[in-house]
């Protein structure tokens, strides 16, 4: 049977190191291939969507290996199989499998939108592939090896408890899918954890901000002609008012209350003078 390797599903696959490989290779030489290679039966093409390691040893060694054919609607349904079926592997770390839930996350969604507006006759069928008794792909994260059912739960949280992983990775998947999509294909394949990425998309944030064009210099002599006139109707002010207080021997209290109102009102002005002023000191040191 010849079988056909497609890039796409494999890309979702994490790459086994070297050492692994080194090692499934041995226990391949001494036992041979112990357990079936997963195809999906597409356009007259045998595709391999588990055992791509195997597959290779095996025909680089010609030893014999077994197929399963797993029964799959279409390409999308294919794609989350391939997903979900890498979870079982137990080599992955937790942020290997936050970027893989998260891809599982939204593969269930796009489906349910797809399946939703056929139903509802918008569009025409993904896929004229003959029909499989109306299979569809599983929504189980160990998939079985010859039926399939329809995708479920899609929200974060629900994919985060089923994966028994915090929600909050899930969510730190997604942010970085969104900020640098190009560091998630490096912590899927584990040549980077999640907090090395964050600390790359941080930096590459500051280079662009340190990069980005200036903004226009504000008419500072606006600001320094308006100050100067405050202080100074301020200072005149103040100075008429002691001179009243000292001519009266007991101001009415209309005069006391709004007095009043003036002293807090300079006193937030010179708190909120002192914030402004420190923080053009701290902006020119940058």
């Amino acid at each position: 049977m010849q079988l056909s390797v497609d890039n796409e599903l494999k890309a979702l696959i994490p790459a086994l190191s070297a050492e692994e490989f080194k090692q499934l290779e041995a226990n391949i030489v001494q036992n041979g291939c112990l357990d079936a290679l997963r195809i999906w039966k597409f356009e007259g093409k045998n595709i391999l969507i588990d055992g791509h390691n195997r597959y290779k040893i095996c025909e680089k060694l010609s030893k014999r290996y077994e197929t399963v054919e797993i029964t799959l609607e279409d390409r999308d349904h294919a794609k989350l199989w391939v997903a979900e079926n890498q979870l079982g592997r137990r080599n992955l770390s937790d942020d290997q499998r936050s970027i893989i839930a998260n891809d599982i996350r939204e593969m269930r969604s796009d489906i349910a939108k797809k399946e939703r507006a056929k139903e509802a006759g918008k569009v025409k069928p993904l896929s004229n592939q003959q029909d499989n008794s109306g299979d569809r792909a599983s929504s189980k994260l160990s998939p079985s090896k010859e039926s399939t059912s329809k995708p479920v739960e899609r929200t974060r949280a629900a994919v985060a408890r089923e994966v028994n992983l915090p929600e909050r990775k899930l969510r730190s998947a997604q942010e970085l899918k969104a900020k640098a999509p190009e560091l998630v294909a490096k912590v899927r394949a584990g040549e980077m954890t999640m907090a090395q990425a964050k600390k790359e998309v941080r930096k590459e944030e500051t280079r662009q901000q340190k990069t980005a064009r200036p903004v226009d210099l504000p008419d500072l002599d606006i600001l320094e002609n308006g100050l100067i006139s405050v202080l100074r109707n301020a200072e005149k002010m103040t100075d008429a008012t002691l001179q009243f207080l000292k001519s009266t021997s007991e101001p009415g209290t209309g005069v006391k209350i709004k007095i009043r109102a003036v002293v807090t009102l300079l006193r937030d002005f010179s708190k909120k003078a002192t914030k402004y002023a420190d923080a053009l000191e701290n902006g020119m040191r940058g």
